[in-house]
């Protein structure tokens, strides 16, 4: 593992090459209360108000979307936001302005909301945090060190989400979120190992967060690494599984790789991370203490999502005008 983590001081120009914006007290402010003036009628998710609010502010959408969607490190985190201030008994519940910022910002840059019937009860905003009883879960709701992996692998690409965004309410814990590009992990690798991965030699199972009545899906045979419009993508499930002692070897390599390439990004609250779902792999330490994110997914096509914004898993496997090789 490597040494990079991404915190105090919050300045970008780190050896990471990560892309850091950070907003000043008073650009904090002046967001918060165009945001205000809009919630004092109730949060909308959809209200495109939160989106002029955002273009509006100090956040520099245009070199985000660029970061995102068209440079060789498509991530990146935005400091100092406005969210809610938590009273020392704080519980999980409503958090209208740190959603109107994660809706605002993540809908400036174009991307399109959508969740999964099937996760979290189908929650399009998603509340992420310890839940008693999954501690142990490979999932957003355990305790337990959460491997790197890129979000629903065991989906088509087509019914994956293109870019994620979390936003910190609370992170007492210190908890780091991982972040690795997956070019930069396959430029550690020898070409024969690279070869191994792009081969239909891997199959992948739902994620933990996904309830589908007690059946266990699998995928058909894939490659684990494809290389789509120029830039390098990966597979990368939490459970991965390997067809031939080669691909296994291979897949050792990767992930031993994945690693030692990964950034640990130590969220406090105000702070979102955005990152590329295609192109990067994302993870985090064990949650020791108090922890609240929020997240949502998007993508800039969500045709497989229905008028509630949900893509159904069942729809997404059995879905024949897609491509399902990877």
């Amino acid at each position: 593992m490597n040494n990079h983590t991404i915190e105090a001081p919050r300045v970008a120009g780190t050896s990471t090459n990560a892309f850091v914006v950070t907003l000043t007290d008073a650009e904090k402010h002046q967001l918060r209360g165009a945001l205000e003036v809009l919630l004092a009628s109730g949060f909308d998710r959809k209200s495109i108000g939160y989106v002029d609010a955002v273009h509006r502010s100090a956040i520099p959408i245009k070199a985000l979307s660029e970061r995102i969607f068209y440079s060789a490190s498509p991530y990146a985190v935005i400091r100092n936001l406005p969210v809610e201030t938590l009273a020392t008994d704080w519980k999980v519940g409503p958090a209208p302005l740190t959603s109107a910022v994660l809706v605002g910002l993540t809908r400036a840059l174009g991307l399109h909301h959508f969740g999964y019937p099937e996760e979290k009860k189908g929650a399009i905003l998603q509340d992420v945090h310890p839940i008693a009883g999954w501690e142990n879960t490979l999932s957003n709701a355990g305790r337990v060190h959460f491997n790197l992996h890129v979000e629903s692998p065991f989906l088509p690409r087509a019914a994956r989400p293109e870019a994620a965004a979390l936003m910190a309410i609370n992170n007492d814990a210190r908890t780091a979120t991982r972040v690795a590009v997956v070019a930069d992990i396959n430029a550690r690798l020898p070409q024969k190992t690279l070869e191994v991965l792009r081969q239909p030699l891997f199959s992948y199972g739902q994620d933990d967060s996904f309830e589908i009545n007690g059946y266990a899906l699998e995928t058909p045979r894939s490659p684990f690494l494809k290389t789509i419009d120029g830039y390098e993508e990966s597979r990368c499930a939490i459970f991965t599984n390997t067809h031939t002692p080669e691909a296994g070897k291979a897949l050792t390599e990767w992930l031993s790789a994945a690693e030692a390439e990964a950034v640990d990004v130590v969220l406090e609250p105000g702070d979102m991370l955005v990152f590329n779902n295609y192109r990067c792999i994302h993870g985090r330490g064990a949650v020791e203490g108090k922890r609240w994110l929020q997240r949502v997914y998007g993508s800039r096509d969500v045709h497989l999502a229905d008028h509630r914004d949900l893509v159904s898993v069942w729809r997404a496997v059995g879905e024949i005008g897609i491509d399902h090789s990877f």
